[in-house]
C-alpha cells in the first residue's frame, strides 16, 4: 500500500504540477490570446472612435478657421458694401430731392408760361393801341402842318395887309 500511496503522491503531485503547468501554459496562451484579441477589437474600435473623433474635431477646426479666413478676407468686402449701401442711400436721397426739385420746376415753368401768355395778349393790345397812337400821332403831325402852313398863311397875309393898310397887326404879336 505504501507503493500505492506513493504512487497516489507522485501522481498528485503530478497532477498538481501538471494542473499548475497546464494553468501556466494555459493562463499564458489565454492572456496571450486575450490581450492579441482585446488589442486587434480595442485597437480596431478605438483607431474607429478615434478617427471618428479626430475628423469631427478637425472638421470643427478647419470650420472654424475657414470661417475665420473668410470672415478675414470678406471684412474689407463687407466693409465695402457697407459704404456703397451708404452712396446708394445718399444717392437716393438726392434723386428724391431732385425729384421735388423738377416738380417745383416743372411747376414754375407752367406758371411762366402763362404768364408769358398773358404777356403776349397784353403785349398785341400794346401793339394795337401803339398802332393807333402812331395814327393819332401822324395825324397831329399833319394838322400841326396843316395848322402851322395856315398860321404861316395868315402872317403872310398880315405882313401883307399891314403894309397896305399901314396899321401895324404884327407889332402886338411880336
Amino acid at each position: 500500500m505504501d507503493d500505492m500511496r506513493l504512487l497516489e503522491a507522485i501522481g498528485k503531485m503530478l497532477d498538481e504540477k501538471l494542473e499548475q503547468t497546464l494553468e501556466e501554459k494555459i493562463g499564458k496562451v489565454l492572456d496571450e490570446k486575450l490581450e492579441q484579441t482585446l488589442e486587434e477589437k480595442l485597437g480596431k474600435v478605438l483607431d474607429e472612435k478615434l478617427d471618428q473623433k479626430f475628423d469631427e474635431k478637425l472638421g470643427k477646426v478647419l470650420d472654424e478657421k475657414l470661417d475665420q479666413k473668410f470672415d478675414e478676407k470678406l471684412a474689407p468686402v463687407h466693409e465695402r458694401l457697407g459704404r456703397l449701401e451708404n452712396d446708394v442711400s445718399g444717392l437716393k436721397d438726392d434723386v428724391s430731392g431732385l425729384k421735388r426739385d423738377m416738380a417745383e420746376v416743372k411747376a414754375d415753368i407752367k406758371d411762366l408760361k402763362y404768364r408769358v401768355i398773358v404777356l403776349e395778349d397784353k403785349v398785341d393790345v400794346m401793339r394795337k393801341d401803339i398802332d393807333g397812337m402812331k395814327a393819332d400821332i401822324d395825324e397831329l403831325k399833319y394838322q400841326g402842318e396843316v395848322t402851322r402852313s395856315g398860321v404861316n398863311t395868315l402872317l403872310s397875309w398880315a405882313e401883307n395887309v399891314e403894309s397896305v393898310v399901314k396899321v401895324p397887326l404884327m407889332g402886338a404879336a411880336r
